[in-house]
């Protein structure tokens, strides 16, 4: 077996002004990476996903504002789990392309669907998905195993997207 480095002994991988992979003034295709966490439904789990996701961000070159998004928006979603399900587990996906981050987070009760609903001023809660309607370029939720009118439905994902550029709040890139 022979292992071939991925560009020649003596070249040097540069980075352009962005920090991105460049050889011979190309820039590098970036692959698409994709990262699972599945930790307990607790209440300490929302810090442990915003923190799971802000470090993913930060590894892959997207520190600042798509990092600080992406943990409000995490720690909303799972926040929901917690208060609104009695699952075990939580399992956060972080899928990390070119042009976006997509940020999924799957429990086991389709009962207790995401929903906005009207919130007074003096609440204290009550604003979670709202927050993500505004700061996501997209957004939404999928039943797993079945639909709402069945009893087959084992799970959801709720889910939403930071896209570069046009239509998002912050530059991912």
């Amino acid at each position: 077996m022979s292992l071939r480095a991925p560009h020649a002994v003596g070249q040097q991988e540069r980075t352009d002004t962005q920090g991105r992979p460049e050889r011979d003034g190309r820039q590098v295709p970036q692959a698409v990476r994709s990262y699972r966490l599945t930790a307990p439904n607790a209440p300490d789990t929302a810090k442990v996903a915003r923190d799971h996701v802000a470090g993913l961000l930060h590894h892959t070159g997207r520190p600042g504002p798509a990092a600080d998004v992406a943990r409000l928006l995490v720690s909303e979603i799972v926040t929901n789990v917690y208060r609104h399900t009695a699952v075990r587990l939580v399992t956060v996906t972080t899928t990390i392309r070119p042009e976006a981050v997509m940020v999924a987070v799957h429990d086991t009760s389709p009962a207790a669907m995401p929903a906005m609903r009207r919130v007074r001023p003096d609440e204290e809660g009550g604003r979670g998905l709202r927050l993500v309607q505004e700061l996501a370029s997209a957004w939404g939720f999928a039943l797993h195993g079945g639909t709402a009118a069945d009893a087959d439905a084992t799970g959801k994902s709720v889910w939403f997207e930071l896209r570069s550029g046009q239509g998002s709040v912050v530059d991912t890139t």
